[in-house]
């Protein structure tokens, strides 16, 4: 409230002016190019909140994938490693006192093929009790080398797939196998089979001309 005072023919006057009186002033709009903007920037905002949210939740999700992938590989790692364990400590074969080399009998084949078991594979390829380090690895000839794990007169009765009436080396999985898997580590560079089918064949050749020679002299001799 305000006192106003003003002379009125020599006389003052006290005017009382109330507030309530006073004019209030019109609330002022805001314009629309100014609200466009205001609301351009919001939007702007948004959009920038939701790219930074979106980036940081593919980078979440790209850990925990890369985690998930991390876990998988160690527990993998691991159960081989376990895997490998149980094979160490797994007491090999005393395989040498009741199999002897060259083998010389069809049934000697067959019980070795019978404790060639998956588990104790390895023993046969690469461990103490290889063919390829005992035996295969003792001469350069593959035919030579042969005949140290089978008897020559066993060999005749053989072939790799039991054709022409004789009995298929394949037939003997777990031996065979064995026998392939040395015979790559000595020759690497071609295929097992074909180099098995050959030292057989010469074998045969060998045992045959041999044979042929043994009975010519004795014919000779006998004139």
């Amino acid at each position: 409230m305000e006192h106003t005072s003003f002379n009125n023919n020599n006389k003052k006057i006290r005017r009382l002016i109330f507030d309530a009186e006073q004019p209030v002033p019109e609330e002022q709009q805001i314009s629309l190019p100014a609200e466009r903007r205001l609301m351009a920037a919001i939007s702007s905002l948004e959009k920038k909140v939701d790219a930074s949210f979106s980036v940081l939740e593919k980078k979440v999700d790209d850990s925990i994938s890369g985690l998930e992938k991390k876990v998988g590989v160690l527990s993998e790692t691991l159960a081989e490693v376990v895997a490998l364990l149980k094979l160490q400590i797994k007491k090999e074969p005393d395989v040498q006192n009741f199999i002897k080399f060259p083998i010389e009998s069809t049934m000697e084949l067959r019980h070795l093929n019978s404790i060639i078991t998956p588990e104790l594979t390895d023993f046969y390829v690469s461990g103490s009790l290889s063919f390829y380090d005992s035996l295969l690895g003792t001469s350069s000839s593959m035919a030579s080398s042969l005949k140290h794990v089978l008897d020559e007169k066993l060999i005749l009765d053989y072939n790799v797939d039991g054709t022409s009436g004789k009995s298929s080396l394949k037939n003997v999985k777990e031996f065979y196998y064995v026998l392939e898997s040395a015979v790559k580590m000595k020759i690497p560079d071609e295929p097992a089979d074909k180099i098995i089918r050959k030292a057989i064949d010469n074998i045969k050749n060998s045992h045959f001309q041999k044979s042929s020679r043994e009975k010519k002299f004795k014919l000779d001799n006998n004139e």
